[in-house]
């Protein structure tokens, strides 16, 4: 992922998916309207370094953070497609909170 437009940065950084999801996304086909769950995350706030949170589903819990998510306005590289749930929107982006320091 590079980051330009929001820290200036242009080297590429590393993000991962959580694999455990990845595989019960395929254990159900694709068909993600099968998977229900409940995901918990900090409060918005500016820090676009800091985001920690938990999907639950079926008794199971997920941990993410920072490495996992893609911020609005960065850039995906070397990568076919992503699997992704909307965290924070509208003036609760993290790029607005940021912008708003």
């Amino acid at each position: 992922m590079q980051t330009t437009n929001l820290d200036g940065e242009n080297s590429l950084k590393l993000k991962e998916g959580l694999s455990s999801l990845t595989n019960l996304i395929e254990t159900n086909n694709g068909k993600l309207n099968l998977i229900r769950g409940i995901i918990e995350i900090d409060q918005p706030n500016s820090n676009i370094y800091k985001t920690n949170g938990k999907i639950s589903i079926n008794d199971q819990k997920y941990l993410f953070n920072n490495d996992n998510i893609l911020l609005r306005s960065a850039t995906l590289k070397n990568i076919d497609f992503v699997y992704g749930i909307v965290i924070y929107t509208g003036k609760d982006t993290k790029i607005m909170n940021n912008n708003n320091q």
